[in-house]
């Protein structure tokens, strides 16, 4: 078999596929479905990964969607009193009805939020009543880890342990990509009020930094060098976020592998 003919959907996937997306906008227009709340937007707001506040991840599915499972892990740091979820969900079912047992155990489960009979998907950026996700999505929970056993994760001990005062040096590494990724959603760009909050949050977050100054002083000290050198100092300056001990050390370990490959899993660390 072809790879085409192995991608190729069939007829019965693509009605699948079809009914999903008739039920999801239904959802929306009976606002089962809706965006982001402004108030778990705001709660994010004084956290920070690499020096970018959460708030603009969370409001911008395609970062989201980068990060995979660890973006579901941040989201539980705003919230009181929530649940992570790993599922296997329709979204990711369509499609693998061909696929023999290895293939399928090898697929990526989805992430998502469970709280106050909602649930909270920053993968693609929409919040959810729990009765259309269960009927839109029919779920098959893997594994439900509570918010304080989430806080037990070294990614996110060492989200909390980043001191922004280094943080914001990633920030000419990444916010360039960042700024780019906004102005091409589709998502933000077509809500008027996330539209101006992330290019607000974005804005003050340069004037706070010094934007242009670290850029410049970036720029003069980064002109000749190759993009191993980059690397190197990349991981130097990520070093010096976290605090001594074992964190420490898993947290420099996950920077190197990213450094090498950016689709670096944390959970494969040991």
């Amino acid at each position: 078999m072809g790879w085409d003919e192995y991608l190729k959907p069939s007829d019965a996937q693509l009605d699948r596929l079809a009914k999903q997306q008739q039920m999801t906008l239904e959802g929306i227009r009976s606002r089962q479905i809706g965006f982001m709340h402004p108030d778990f937007l705001d709660g994010a707001r004084p956290f920070h990964l690499t020096g970018l506040p959460l708030n603009v991840v969370f409001a911008v599915p395609e970062l989201g969607k980068k990060m995979g499972h660890q973006a579901s892990l941040l989201a539980t740091l705003p919230l009181d009193d929530c649940e992570l979820v790993t599922a296997t969900t329709e979204s990711t079912r369509v499609g693998t009805e061909h696929f023999n047992e290895d293939e399928k155990k090898a697929l990526q489960p989805h992430s998502y939020i469970r709280a106050d009979g909602c649930i909270m998907d920053v993968t693609s950026g929409l919040v959810w009543m729990e009765k259309a996700f269960n009927e839109i999505e029919r779920p098959e929970p893997l594994q439900v880890l509570s918010r304080a056993e989430c806080m037990e994760d070294f990614f996110l001990q060492a989200v909390l342990a980043t001191d922004f005062k280094h943080a914001k040096y990633m920030l000419p590494f990444d916010l360039p990509a960042v700024e780019k990724t906004v102005a091409e959603s589709e998502h933000v760009m077509a809500n008027k009020r996330l539209k101006q909050g992330v290019q607000t949050d974005i804005a003050n977050l340069k004037k706070a930094v010094d934007y242009d100054k670290l850029v410049t002083q970036f720029q003069l000290n980064n002109k000749n060098l190759s993009v191993e050198k980059l690397q190197q100092i990349q991981m130097l300056v990520a070093q010096n976020m976290f605090p001594k001990g074992d964190i420490s050390k898993k947290a420099k370990l996950y920077m190197e592998r990213v450094a090498k490959n950016p689709t670096t899993n944390a959970y494969e660390l040991p």
